[in-house]
């Protein structure tokens, strides 16, 4: 669910299995005093945990999801389409290993989120009474600054996926049989999502990606596979991990 970056600084401190964990705010804020030089604007999208704190009236966020939008100076335009560049915080406490992730990317006016470079994100264990490293995220802001995320976008404008009987089948098998790997484990998507993607871009008139045609934009297929990924309240933590499968998936 979407918050106010204020909303959740009241984000009280957890315990989970006997371990202490900072309040939301001792997490975010050095974050968001970390891009301040080239971030103004920042939203959040939280998962609330099942217990509440105190007098049950103060929620405890145990995922976390931090969208920090950069300075004007750094979008681009693509087909008429303005890109924000983006760098992102992403932390969940209960988890069998508590994890905070650090990466950049782009988004579109629908905050769609898009990555291609695959050095973008830093990965750091998060111990019970102790302060992340917030040192990474400028290394992660200027790699993100040399990806090539603009290029790809504008050859995505021209490059059709041809709408044959064997694609959602492709599809489906991808998404069954591969994984992403980093530090942070293994991802994989959800079977549902290719199947998703599909009916919104070839068979639902009312989606927004429906395509009418044999050769469908290859921007429209990954513009619909982000936006599901983006949707998807249950998984804050992943999404730079989904959308590098996509890639991967449609050969990019």
């Amino acid at each position: 669910m979407r918050e106010t970056l204020q909303n959740i600084y009241n984000g009280p401190a957890t315990t989970i299995k006997n371990k202490t964990y900072f309040s939301t705010r001792q997490y975010v804020e050095p974050f968001i005093n970390a891009v301040s030089d080239f971030a103004g604007r920042h939203i959040c999208e939280v998962k609330i945990a099942d217990q509440l704190e105190g007098n049950g009236t103060r929620a405890i966020y145990n995922k976390v999801l931090v969208i920090s939008i950069c300075n004007s100076e750094y979008d681009f335009n693509v087909n008429g389409t303005v890109y924000h560049r983006v760098v992102c915080m992403s932390y969940s406490l209960d988890t069998r290993k508590p994890l905070c992730k650090f990466y950049t990317g782009v988004v579109d006016p629908d905050l769609n989120f898009y990555a291609f470079g695959d050095n973008c994100m830093s990965i750091q264990d998060i111990e019970p009474e102790n302060a992340l490293d917030y040192s990474s995220v400028q290394t992660v802001f200027r790699n993100g600054l040399s990806d090539n995320c603009q290029e790809m976008l504008e050859q995505l404008v021209t490059v059709p996926i041809h709408n044959s009987p064997d694609i959602l089948g492709h599809w489906v098998d991808f998404a069954i049989k591969k994984e992403y790997y980093n530090e942070a484990g293994k991802v994989r998507m959800s079977v549902t999502l290719p199947v998703d993607v599909y009916k919104s871009v070839t068979m639902d008139q009312d989606s927004e990606f429906y395509f009418d045609g044999e050769e469908i934009p290859m921007i429209t297929v990954l513009k619909s596979f982000s936006s599901f990924i983006n949707n998807d309240e249950k998984d804050l933590n992943n999404r730079y991990e989904k959308i590098q499968l996509t890639n991967k998936l449609l050969g990019l």
